[in-house]
Order: structure tokens, then sequence, then C-alpha cells
């Protein structure tokens, strides 16, 4: 069933934009925290004598603790229900990381051993609270709007992320302690919290859902559904089997499988390139620290509405397509990142470009594996595609060798062989998208090409 549009924003009851905006301030927190390292992490290196190699090390932890732990978590969560339910789920693994966010802070804590151990804690619980955050966006909104909400809730990362940096910008200029931003930022949304948990109720859940309705649109999910998933009573569907499916027997699905191996190689030159990008500034174009970890996050001022553009663009042209551009158009504009040497107008217009698409392909992938597989998994699906980052994770790693390998930071050789392998890998995530993943939203679905079955994409499950 088609729902009505008020121009560009999809038709949905006030309750679903309250949660929107709440959970999107939450998870704007969750990858504000994660992004601090790399803002100050010229700082550390110097503090703890660090070499390319190890500070890429840092980063690849946290990464692969974010896809090592994701999966598990996000089982987790989806055992303890769906709907309402998702904020008691949602607050006690955001009081992890932003915890583990704020030890990394303390002065005591001045042995790298101890940061590496903190570092893959926080960046697991946090990438577990992602998948939390998007299902709990998806379950309040309506069925025919899925791409939209989750690249909608995804805008947290960059737009959220970026505000945060820029307060971690602010905070280093003012104290000059790379430590401050690590124990102010946790504290922030602990408000916040608050408020969420106490608006998730079955009441205004119920009172959302025949809001839904009341337009000619479709929940996505029953209050029935919500209380049968509650410790795997039942599937979300309605069917009878009773029980969860393993989160291992999700990548039998071709569909969940192929976004788990595009987000990899996706994610790995995203992660790349974040690593790549502030140590290019500060020690190629010689900025500052504060003015290099402000100009790092240039892209993020179109990133965001490339997600809200695209993600609503998926509703109508379908997740496969989409993923297609986004991965096609960041191939062309990585390999023009050498020009922002010629100045700062170009640097700004190549990162404005770019940031169109930047994390444009994400949210749009977890699209594809969530609406493959049964409504009580969704928040597994998307977690499916985080436990991706144990293999993109090792992409700042290979950026620090490789820049050590070219002669230090100093040297423009290992950057430019980074660029060369960034490309490479957004090439394959493309590859493995029009290759073996079936559409499953929009009006194509069930009528692409690929190498693999329906069936084995889980479309018929969801008819």
């Amino acid at each position: 069933m088609e729902g009505k549009k008020q121009g560009f924003l999809p038709h949905a009851p006030a309750g679903s934009w309250t949660i929107l905006i709440m959970v999107w301030l939450v998870y704007a927190f969750n990858t504000g925290c994660r992004e601090i390292m790399n803002k100050v992490m010229p700082s550390m290196v110097e503090y703890f004598g660090m070499s390319a190699a190890t500070s890429g090390l840092l980063s690849t932890v946290g990464t692969v603790g974010g896809g090592a732990l994701a999966l598990v978590i996000g089982a987790w969560a989806d055992k303890r229900g769906i709907g309402w339910f998702r904020g008691r789920s949602q607050a006690k693994i955001a009081t992890v990381y932003l915890l583990c966010t704020f030890l990394i802070g303390l002065p005591f804590v001045g042995v790298l051993t101890a940061v590496f151990v903190l570092q893959f804690v926080r960046f697991g619980f946090a990438a577990g609270g992602e998948a939390i955050d998007a299902s709990a966006c998806a379950e309040w909104f309506p069925e025919e709007h899925q791409g939209f909400i989750i690249s909608a809730h995804h805008t947290g990362y960059p737009w959220g992320s970026a505000l945060v940096s820029l307060l971690v910008a602010f905070i280093l200029a003012q104290t000059g302690d790379w430590r401050m931003p690590f124990l102010i930022i946790p504290l922030c949304p602990v408000l916040l919290w608050a408020v969420y948990l106490l608006y998730s109720t079955k009441k205004r859940f119920v009172a959302n859902n025949k809001a839904i309705e009341a337009m000619g649109l479709t929940p996505h999910a029953t209050v029935e559904q919500v209380e049968r998933s509650k410790g795997g009573a039942a599937d979300a569907t309605g069917s009878q089997n009773g029980e969860h499916v393993p989160f291992y027997e999700l990548f039998k699905n071709r569909n969940v499988l192929a976004a788990f191996v595009a987000y990899a190689f996706i994610v790995g030159a995203y992660f790349a390139f974040n690593y790549w990008l502030t140590p290019y500034l500060t020690y190629q174009l010689h900025m500052e620290n504060s003015t290099a970890a402000a100009f790092s996050i240039v892209f993020t001022i179109t990133s965001g509405a490339g997600q809200l553009f695209w993600g609503a663009m998926s509703d109508k042209i379908g997740a496969k397509r989409t993923i297609l551009i986004c991965s096609a158009w960041l191939f062309v504009t990585f390999m023009l990142l050498p020009l922002m040497s010629l100045g700062v107008g170009v640097l700004v217009a190549i990162q404005l470009i770019m940031g169109f698409c930047m994390n444009a392909s994400f949210p749009v992938l977890y699209t594809l594996a969530g609406a493959s597989v049964r409504k009580d998994q969704l928040a597994t699906a998307i977690s499916c595609c985080n436990f991706s980052m144990i293999i993109g994770g090792l992409f700042p790693y290979l950026m620090g060798a490789i820049i050590g390998a070219g002669g230090g930071f100093e040297s423009p050789v290992g950057y430019n062989v980074c660029l060369g392998v960034m490309c490479a890998s957004l090439a394959v995530g493309f590859l493995v998208t029009l290759l073996m993943a079936h559409e499953v939203i929009g009006p194509r679905r069930g009528k692409d090409w690929a190498l693999t079955s329906y069936e084995s994409c889980g479309i018929e499950s969801r008819r």
C-alpha cells in the first residue's frame, strides 16, 4: 500500500517522529563517542609515543570490537523484545559504552594497554547499540517507509557525530588536553536517556500504531507481535514455530550474506578514510591539530542530507540499486582526494561532493538485510552488517602500516597507496551487491538480476 507523503518527508504520525528525534540524539552521542579518538589521535600519538602502525592498530581494535560484539548484542536485544521493549535494552548497552569512554579520559588510565581494552569494549557495545537504535526507529514507523527511517536515523552519523566533533575541537582548543573530551562528552546524554525511557511505553506504541493505520499506512509490528517477541515466545511474523533462529543461521540468507560482505569492504574504505584524513591534513597540509579536526568533518555537511535523499530514494528505486549508485559515486570521489592539496576551496568542494554518498550506503545495507528476515530479527540482521567490521576494522591498521612503510606520517607515499586500497575496497562492495543481492523493497522487488535465487534471499517470506 502506498502511503501519502507531505513533500519530501514521508507521512507519519507525531509519535513516529518523536521517537526518531530522541533516538537520533541518543545515536549522535553513540557515534560521537566513537569518533573522539580519531579527532585527538595526533595528540595521543605524541603522548604515548605511538608509531603509525600502533595508532592504526588502536583504531582497528575498536572497529574489530564493534564487529565481534555487535552480533551477539543484537541477537540478545531481539530476544528481549521489539517495539517499546527496545528502550530498556538500549539503555543497558549505552551505560557500558559511555562508561568506557569516560574511563579513557581518567588520568590513571595512562597505560596504552588499558586504552586498547577500553577501546575494544566501548566500540563493541556502541555498535550493538546502533543496531538496536535503528530497529527501534523502524518499529515505530510505517512499513512503507523503512528505507527512509533507517537512513534518517543514521544521519546521527555524520550530523550528530559532526556536532560532537566540533565540541571535541572546541575542548581541545580551550584546554589543550586530549583527555577532556573523553571526560565531558559521555555525561551529556544522561538526561536524554531518562526522557526516552519514560516515553517508550506500550500505551504510546498502541496509540502510534492506531495513528499509522488512520493514515492508511501499515504498522511495522502489531502490539501482539511485540508481546510475542518478548523472550522468544513466538516469532514476530505471527507464525507458531515459537523460537528465535540462531544468529548464524541468518547468513544462509544470500541478501544478509551480501550485505555482510559489501558492508565489510565499503565500511573498510570509510574507516580507512577516517583514519587517513586527519593525519593527512596535519602532516601533509600542515594544519594545526584543532584545525585538522575541524576540517576533517567537512564531508558531514552533505553526508546527512545524502542519507535522507538516498534513504527516501531506496523506497522508490530499491535498496540494491541505491547501494550500487553510492559505492560507484564514492569510488570516483576518492580518486579525487589528492587534489585537496590545491587549496582549502578544493578540499571543501571535494568533501562536499563525496559526502552526499559517504554514509548513505550503510543504512541502505541495513534495510537490504533487515527486509529479508522476520520482523523479530531486525536488530540481529543489522548486527550482521556490523559484524563485518571485524574485516572492515582491519583497514585502519593496514593504512597505518602502509603509511609507516611509505616513510611515516611526513611522507606522501603511504597516503597515496592508501587511496588505491580504499578504491579497490569500494569496487569489491559494488560487485558483491551487483552479483549476490536481490531487491527487497520498492517496485523492483522480484524483478532484478543476480546470480542467486529470490528464495535464497528471503524475498518470499516478506511478501
